[in-house]
């Protein structure tokens, strides 16, 4: 018998060809999911050194041993052999009807398909046009010039989502690798990116150096590299040879209008530069007033430096419209001051992104006309199509156009270049939460929170979800009193959930000694203009407290009538008033008031914010006693986006409906949800 007999006796071929498709498999798997679960890059290197070990020792334990029904034997020089009565004799029927090889040739189609399928199905095929752009470092000698290097790395962003066939990362994603210690590779697998540019920045006087190299993140080589050392006032063609240079080392051709583009200087000051920059840098530390401020006054001095800086005018604009609808300035005289920076910058810049970014804002905000700002948003995607702050602002769009599908795929392809942007996921998880897919919806907290872990909106959004899976308001009220304690309670977030929470869990006396401690005397939000005192009074009267409840109620009512001459068309507070009408028994002005904020935004209008004021005109109506009508309206916000869910329906203004059977129908269809 040949040495080869021999090892086909023995099944040596058959454990080597057993264990290499096991072996296989492994390896693909290792592949796909290590970096999904974010194991060390050592836990890959460890996995393939053991299973490249186990090979020569599986192949050993097949020559010395046979496998028989009494177990494994030491294997005899005979061809046939007897071990307990029983004749082991060599399989001598074709390959294909050897049940061992069938299972090899299924081992071999499985492997190949998931080596073949599995970037589409599990983890998807990285971009080789993606690139992201690291914060370049600051190696000036002013610490505080740290703006000045990233807004280069923004520019350079900027002028990348300018190229078409570009998949770039945006730069809420990237600052947060900042002074990073990762290797490149392990953040173009986080980033999910072929590419990635990183560089230094030294300003001295009127002299700058700016090192920039690309690098491929599979390979770890250097696709191009260059040094500049140039005068001050070279910076913007510095920057734009720098985007162009990465076109060409990535092999992509850009058109002549896109070139014409990247080249434009935004400004020829570059005092107004310098300016503009730290408007930028303040216009992401926060939603809050100062910062805003402080963002739109470095956009004001810039203009001012240059009064042809149509970039600079229409940011600024964007953030009066900005102040208008989170409602800290939420009067007229504030939209005609951004109509009028948009017609200037217009007349200055009609083709530039950040102009007919601030005009689709002016349509958002101003008015809800959603159409006309799609126009100008698509408008500034066409222009930078690489730029996913643009389908951000269509995904908002479409979701207030009621297209929730389009929407939410609109949202996720921006968060495939925004992978860090809590808030986009904060707003991913709000459609869902909205369209009442709570699983879908936690997971999307869970990613915000990843990534912001001590966000306190973040954290109370967490606790309201376990809220809904354990259903026991006592622990959603000391998970937020702990929340409370732990972290600084920014604006009487915490400590007004925590009121919601005891209200919910029908402990009245609690409730108002949670609500006075907070100094402010509105609740003030997107939708609602809410006096506290008007939830003093709520408690009040379902503890039997009738009398106090009124004199509450009417503190309320003087509150908001106050603001209302002040802004006579802001629907919070019109809607808000007849609420306070309503309990007050006013009943001819509540139905007028009501009726008149939703007649400005009905469903057609707004889906997003139509099934708040909705269901502000559902209780006006069953506090009135108008009982039927309230129940037809639930089951209609029951089935509307934006309107009542199950856990809604649990809060005590419902509970004169509990024995209704309609009620306990729509509450038990809701429930189908959970």
């Amino acid at each position: 018998m040949s040495f080869i007999e021999e090892l086909k006796r023995r099944k040596v071929f058959r454990v080597a060809a057993s264990y290499a498709i096991v072996a296989f498999i492994i390896m693909q798997l290792v592949e796909i999911l290590f970096p999904m679960f974010n194991f060390p890059q050592w836990t890959q290197q460890f996995t393939v050194i053991i299973v490249l070990l186990g090979f020569p020792i599986a192949v050993i334990l097949s020559w010395v041993f046979d496998k028989t029904p009494q177990g494994f034997i030491k294997t005899d020089q005979n061809v046939t052999q007897e071990v307990d009565g029983l004749n082991i004799k060599v399989d001598r029927r074709p390959f294909y009807l050897q049940k061992r090889n069938i299972f090899l040739v299924l081992g071999v189609v499985g492997g190949i398909l998931i080596g073949t399928y599995s970037s589409s199905t599990i983890s998807k095929k990285i971009d080789s046009k993606s690139i992201a752009v690291l914060p370049f470092d600051n190696y000036s000698t002013a610490p505080e010039d740290q703006y000045f290097s990233d807004g280069i790395t923004e520019v350079i962003i900027a002028h990348l989502a300018k190229i078409k066939d570009f998949t770039v990362i945006s730069r809420t994603s990237v600052m947060g690798y900042k002074g990073t210690t990762k290797s490149l590779k392990d953040i173009g697998k986080e980033l999910g990116v072929a590419h990635i540019l990183e560089g230094s920045v030294q300003r001295a006087g009127d002299e700058i150096r700016i090192v920039s190299q690309l690098i491929e993140t599979k390979s770890d080589k250097h696709l191009w590299a260059e040094t500049y050392d140039e005068k001050l006032k070279s910076l913007f063609a510095v920057q734009s040879d720098i985007a162009k240079k990465i076109a060409l080392a990535m092999e992509t051709e850009i058109s002549g209008d896109v070139e014409r583009r990247i080249d434009e200087r935004p400004t020829e000051s570059l005092i107004a530069w310098d300016n503009y920059l730290k408007g930028i840098e303040y216009s992401y530390v926060s939603n809050r007033l100062v910062d805003i401020e402080n963002s739109q006054e470095y956009f004001d001095k810039a203009f001012q430096l240059d009064p042809y800086f149509a970039s600079a005018l229409a940011k600024s604009a964007y953030l009066d419209l900005q102040i208008y609808w989170l409602g800290y300035d939420h009067i007229h005289s504030r939209i005609n001051k951004a109509k009028s920076k948009i017609e200037q910058a217009t007349a200055l810049n009609s083709l530039s992104p950040e102009v007919l970014e601030a005009t689709g804002y002016y349509y958002y905000y101003a008015y809800r006309d959603y159409s006309e700002a799609l126009k100008y948003f698509d408008q500034a995607k066409n222009l930078e199509p690489g730029n996913s702050s643009h389908i951000q602002s269509i995904g908002y769009i479409l979701r207030r156009q009621g297209k929730i599908e389009e929407s939410l795929l609109n949202l996720h392809r921006a968060l495939e270049t925004s992978k860090n942007d809590a808030s986009l996921a904060f707003q991913i998880m709000l459609t869902y939460e909205q369209s009442r897919k709570y699983k879908k919806a936690e997971e999307m907290i869970d990613i915000a929170l990843r990534l912001f872990p001590d966000n306190q909106v973040n954290l109370m959004q967490k606790a309201w979800f376990k809220y809904y899976e354990h259903k026991n308001l006592s622990l959603l009220v000391d998970e937020l009193m702990i929340l409370r304690n732990k972290y600084k309670d920014v604006n009487y977030w915490i400590t007004f959930n925590i009121a919601d929470a005891l209200f919910r869990n029908r402990n009245y006396n609690l409730v108002i000694d949670e609500i006075e401690k907070i100094k402010e005397p509105f609740n003030i939000g997107q939708n609602n203009y809410t006096p506290h005192i008007f939830i003093i009074g709520r408690a009040q009267e379902l503890m039997g407290m009738e009398k106090k409840a009124k004199v509450s109620y009417n503190t309320a009512a003087s509150l908001l009538e106050k603001k209302l001459l002040l802004n006579p068309q802001d629907i919070r507070i019109i809607s808000d008033l007849a609420l306070v009408y309503a309990y007050l028994n006013r009943k001819e002005d509540a139905i007028r008031m009501i009726e008149s904020a939703m007649i400005e935004i009905p469903i057609e209008k707004d889906y997003t914010d139509h099934g708040e004021y909705y269901d502000k005109e559902i209780e006006i109506n069953l506090v009135l006693g108008n009982t039927n009508k309230a129940i037809k309206m639930i089951e209609r916000s029951s089935k509307i986006f934006g309107g009542l869910g199950y856990f809604d329906l649990l809060h005590p203004k419902w509970d004169s409906l509990r024995d209704n059977v309609q009620f306990q129908s729509i509450l038990n269809s809701l429930s189908s949800n959970l």
